[in-house]
């Protein structure tokens, strides 16, 4: 029914982590066996490429009798890089050469499509985009996030006008809220995709989402990445969306290696209903409830670097947010998830059928846009629709009579 991002994601995967890298903590087993820490700041190696120094001054006999308190012992660079803070720009190419005032390295040319920091290959200086600095506050300060689906051009420049709304999911949902279809299930990819053009074209400002459709991902790794690159190249999608977990894990992998950020979903996955046995709440037993968190720390592990929780209970959806190290972005799985969720159809009440339980409705579109209807027809009817005055264009009176003997002449 829903439905990513990328973040946006606002914080990867552990290895990909925004936070900065821990000094490795100098245990009681590395205490006795490193008696010659590796720098000031770093007991042991930090790269698999690195000899120790320990090893090297114990076995080396360059250092039999020499004075170790006399020989250079740097800082470990990886620590004072990592103290370095993210420099924001505002595209999505970065150019690093090291310094600001001179060039302390070859030009590196950094990609930062994905919802989450680019680092420079040769000296580790982290850059993001600038539209990230505020959902990445707002998420490490455990401020809710706000998300809202888009399916059409106005529903985006709607959304996209929202000072205050975080971001925007080309849900698959338009199958069913401006399509008509009676499910996700049954639109094409290409209408999916040509509602993407449509909603893009509406959206300048805000980090999007995109899901990928039943029927467009799921027979091959190969079918999967055709999909994701033809929406990608759409532009401004910032994270695509996958519903399920283990089954679809070679093309989510497949697709975070050819640098896609991928939105996990799990919880009730719509494309799967017939399979759960229809739009049910999920994970309300305890095997059940532990199977949601495994499934989410598998795609967390595998490079997810966003969750939405769908139609979980509020306490699984708590403790699954404060578990994992990415936000999660929930739909009817209580107040406790990183971000909300709602179907602007829905949220704006455009429909006259009914609503699923979590659903708040802020109007009632539907039934003011029949009434104004209805009000237009009573002013044509009665004609007070269009006045004269308001909503007509004037002709001076004499081109009036000019256009009459024009007409008269040529007859």
């Amino acid at each position: 029914m829903l439905r990513r991002s990328s973040q946006f994601a606002l914080q990867t995967r552990k290895k990909s982590s925004l936070a900065l890298p821990k000094t490795a903590p100098i245990t009681r087993k590395s205490q006795d066996e490193v008696e010659i820490a590796q720098a000031p700041n770093r007991v042991a190696t930090w790269s698999p490429s690195q000899s120790s120094k320990d090893r090297i001054i114990k076995t080396n006999v360059r250092f039999v009798g020499k004075d170790l308190t006399k020989q250079p012992n740097p800082q470990a660079a990886i620590d004072l890089i990592a103290q370095q803070p993210i420099r924001y720009i505002h595209n999505n190419i970065a150019v690093c050469s090291g310094t600001d005032i001179f060039q302390g390295h070859p030009k590196v040319y950094i990609n930062l499509d994905k919802d989450m920091p680019g680092t420079c290959g040769y000296c580790g200086l982290r850059y993001a985009r600038e539209e990230l600095k505020d959902k990445l506050k707002l998420y490490k300060a455990k401020e809710p996030l706000a998300v809202i689906t888009a399916h059409d051009y106005i529903t985006g420049r709607i959304a996209d006008s929202s000072e205050k709304m975080d971001i925007i999911l080309i849900g698959d949902s338009l199958a069913m809220v401006s399509k008509g279809y009676a499910s996700t299930l049954e639109i094409p990819f290409d209408d999916y995709y040509y509602a993407c053009k449509s909603v893009l074209r509406g959206v300048n400002q805000k980090f999007v989402i995109a899901d990928l459709p039943f029927g467009s991902f799921e027979a091959s790794v190969s079918q999967c990445v055709e999909s994701a690159v033809k929406l990608m190249k759409l532009g401004k999608i910032g994270s695509l969306k996958i519903e399920g977990g283990y089954e679809h894990g070679e093309q989510i992998k497949r697709l975070i290696e050819i640098g896609i950020p991928v939105t996990g979903h799990i919880g009730l996955k719509p494309q799967q209903f017939n399979a759960a046995g229809g739009y049910r709440v999920q994970g309300k037993k305890a095997r059940d409830a532990a199977n949601i968190i495994e499934e989410a720390q598998y795609l967390r592990d595998i490079g997810c670097s966003m969750l939405v929780l769908e139609c979980i209970p509020h306490k699984v959806a708590q403790y699954l947010t404060e578990k994992l190290d990415i936000p999660t972005i929930g739909i009817g799985s209580g107040p406790g998830t990183s971000a909300q969720v709602l179907v602007q159809a829905d949220l704006l009440g455009m429909l006259d059928s009914p609503t699923a339980k979590f659903v708040q409705k802020y109007m009632d579109f539907h039934s003011e846009a029949v009434n104004a209807i209805d009000r237009y027809v009573e002013d044509v009817k009665s004609g007070s629709f269009p006045n004269i005055e308001s909503h007509s264009y004037p002709i001076k009176e004499e081109e009036f009579e000019a256009m009459q003997k024009i007409l008269q002449r040529d007859h």
